[in-house]
Parts: C-alpha cells; sequence; structure tokens
C-alpha cells in the first residue's frame, strides 16, 4: 500500500503545478530522497501513469491519466468539483473556504457550502447566509462575470445609499470588477466584515447559465505580508482555470 499512497502524492504535485516536472522538482515537492522518487517515477512509467519527454526529461501524466480525468468530468456535477478543488486548496492552506452563488436580484450572494479549515482562528459563515455582492470578493467576482451594463441597471440607483464600500459608488464598482476580469480573482480586506479577508474566483456553466464563486477567507492581518494575498490568488486562480476549461467557461479559455 505504501507505493500507492507514493504515487498518489506524486500525482497530488502534477495537479496543483499543472505541468511537466523533473525528478528534482517532485522530489522536493514531496520531502523525499531523489534516488526514492527516480525509482518511483520509473515505476509509474512502466504502468502507464506517467510518460518522459526524451529531450527535457521532464515527466507527465500519460494518455491513460488524462482518459481517466475526462471520465471523472464528464459524471461529476459541477459543484462536486469546484468543491474537490477548494477543498484541496483549504487543506493546503488551513484557511475556511467557501462555495456561494449571487441571488436574482445580484445583490447579495448566497452561501452555499462552508469547508472548514484547521487554522487556530477560524472565519465561520453557515450555509444559507447572504451578504453583500458588492462587499465580498465572492460577490464581486461573480458580478464581474456580468456586462457593466447590467451591473449598472441592478446597482445604479442604490449604490451610495449604504455603508462602504457601497458609498464609493458604482464608478468605483465597475472598476474593481474591471480588475477581477484582468487578474482573474477578487480581494476583499476588512469589508462585510471587520478583520477578515478573503480571495475569490468563480466560473459558470454554459450550458445552465450558472455561475459559482469559491474563495479562502482568512485573518486581514494577514495580508500585511503582500505575498500572502498574491500566493493565495495564484493558487485559486490556477483551480478556476482548470475548472472553467473543464466545463468550456468563456471566460477562462
Amino acid at each position: 500500500m505504501a507505493i500507492l499512497h507514493s504515487a498518489a502524492a506524486v500525482l497530488a504535485v502534477f495537479v496543483h503545478q499543472g505541468r511537466p516536472m523533473g525528478v528534482n522538482d517532485i522530489a522536493l515537492a514531496l520531502k523525499m530522497p531523489k534516488s526514492s522518487v527516480s525509482r518511483l517515477l520509473r515505476q509509474m512509467a512502466d504502468a502507464g501513469l506517467l510518460m518522459r519527454d526524451a529531450e527535457s526529461l521532464a515527466y507527465s501524466p500519460a494518455d491513460m491519466m488524462v482518459a481517466l480525468g475526462r471520465f471523472v468530468l464528464e459524471h461529476q456535477p459541477v459543484i462536486r468539483r469546484i468543491e474537490s478543488e477548494l477543498s484541496e486548496a483549504v487543506a493546503l492552506n488551513g484557511h475556511t473556504g467557501f462555495i456561494s452563488v449571487l441571488d436574482s436580484t445580484l445583490h447579495q450572494v448566497v452561501v452555499l457550502r462552508v469547508l472548514h479549515g484547521t487554522q487556530m482562528l477560524r472565519i465561520v459563515t453557515q450555509a444559507g447566509k447572504r451578504n453583500s455582492a458588492v462587499s465580498t470578493s465572492t460577490g464581486r467576482a461573480l458580478l464581474a462575470r456580468l456586462s457593466d451594463d447590467r451591473v449598472a441597471a441592478a446597482f445604479g440607483e442604490t449604490l451610495g445609499m449604504d455603508a462602504s464600500p457601497q458609498s464609493r459608488g458604482l464608478p468605483w464598482l465597475l472598476r474593481s470588477l474591471a480588475g477581477v476580469r484582468r487578474t482573474g480573482c477578487a480581494v476583499a480586506l476588512d469589508e462585510a466584515f471587520a478583520h477578515v479577508g478573503s480571495v475569490s474566483c468563480a466560473v459558470g456553466e454554459p450550458s445552465s447559465g450558472q455561475s459559482w464563486a469559491f474563495c479562502l477567507s482568512f485573518p486581514s492581518v494577514l495580508a500585511q505580508e503582500k505575498s500572502f494575498v498574491e500566493d493565495l490568488s495564484r493558487q485559486l486562480v490556477r483551480s478556476a482555470r482548470r475548472l472553467g476549461r473543464s466545463i468550456d467557461d468563456p471566460h477562462w479559455q
């Protein structure tokens, strides 16, 4: 059984990195001796799980693994795929994860799933909870998928009437959404909740027209270190790109 666990760990590295990798890279990621990793990769290649480029000597998943991945995607509802991706991010970082959708008014996001982290200080919101779409990273990630005209029609008469950040008005919101479209993710710090930060991405299913946002929430004090938010953003964007391309989401093609 030990070799099965090791092989699964190798495949998980490819999932997280999303690129061909050499023996040194995988040994570093798994914190295993290079000789052990080299032997394991050869065995996985012999079994048809990996293939090795003759020139670069880098390994990547073999055709059988790609076909298996397609089979899983075709038989797994989108929200389960999102939950699977997010659960890996929660396990890796220890922060609480959420999956949310916009309500019919576009003014609120509704929490569908809560994936509890392992950090001592956890951000807890129950499934079914509604929050301002403008004030949350999940809301802005979802609003960014809409046209500016539709956002303006939904919010033009109401922005500026409530507390910050709504008081910053429609021009601020449209600029913020343009930034989300450019980077692929939304960031909120001390907005809907004091001392709470979050990073979110969104994916959508063309056939149904439904979109979902997923995020990691954390104590906002951690954002004082610039690389913290940047690292989380890169992780979630990679996950969103994988998910989006697997369901033919045009926003991620």
